[in-house]
């Protein structure tokens, strides 16, 4: 499902962002991440099973509350990563994400999050791109 998709220039990626020193790196990585996943949350919420039920219990919607999260390396990361940014329902809603997303032996799949990253996968790669080299020159 997923393509394979190419990155070349990573070295002087990391050149740039060592050279701006962690204080004006991780600020530029953390917009480019966010900026570049935008679309990956919207088609989520666009097409996140909404029920319309009125005898259903109160309480937001699992489309309402769907969050982008981006973090520094943690200790479950590779050596080799910079940022995670995470797209995807709350806790609150996690459980029923899964049901959604992959079914249960009543409910059949409604794959909203793996649609989601798919379609946006090349329009995710040349947002960062952009925005990361936008906001080096702007800092440099």
């Amino acid at each position: 499902m997923i393509d394979n998709i190419e990155v070349q220039g990573l070295a002087e990626l990391e050149k740039q962002l060592t050279k701006l020193g962690a204080e004006m790196g991780w600020p530029v990585l953390r917009v480019a991440c966010r900026e570049a996943m935008k679309p990956v949350k919207k088609q989520m919420q666009e097409n996140a099973p909404f029920d319309e039920d009125p005898t259903r219990e109160a309480g937001p919607h699992m489309r309402d509350k769907i969050s982008l999260t981006t973090r520094k390396k943690g200790s479950k990361s590779s050596k080799n990563t910079a940022a995670v940014t995470r797209v995807g329902p709350t806790k609150q809603h996690s459980q029923k994400a899964i049901a959604a997303e992959y079914g249960t032996a009543k409910q059949s799949p409604t794959p909203f999050m793996r649609n989601a990253l798919f379609d946006n996968r090349h329009q995710v790669v040349n947002t960062f791109k952009q925005v990361l080299r936008a906001k080096l020159i702007e800092v440099s």
